[in-house]
């Protein structure tokens, strides 16, 4: 719970609980002929949203302190990009949450199947 209210908190807590849904959502993690399921998404996904967290806060504390139009323009031309980040780090939480729907499938299918093998219920080739 603290996680989504202490500041410094609330930056890895995210990207720690999807990764803890990641590993659960994969279909063996005990089995060592299953490979793992790449979390390079997670990690882009994190990593757009801290920068645009990050700059949409200094972009927001230079526009408050502008006085002047270049310094105003200079701070809007700053929250412009922060707008593209975040657009960005919202296409990339679409993704991600995507990928873990899809894992979460397979691993329901393969648990309803009592197939021996995780591998032939996700139906690749072995």
């Amino acid at each position: 719970m603290w996680g989504w209210i202490v500041p410094v908190v609330s930056l890895w807590f995210p990207r720690r609980i999807t990764l803890d849904i990641w590993t659960a959502s994969e279909l063996r993690r005990d089995v060592p002929d299953v490979p793992r399921t790449p979390v390079t998404i997670v990690n882009v996904w994190w990593t757009v949203w801290i920068c645009d967290v990050t700059l949409s806060n200094v972009a927001s504390r230079y526009f408050v302190r502008a006085d002047e139009a270049d310094a105003i323009k200079q701070a809007v031309g700053l929250l412009m990009v922060a707008d593209v980040l975040d657009i960005g780090a919202a296409v990339m939480a679409i993704l991600v949450v995507r990928r873990l729907t899809r894992m979460q499938q397979r691993r329901a299918a393969w648990t309803d199947s009592g197939q021996d093998s995780p591998l032939e219920a996700s139906g690749q080739p072995a």
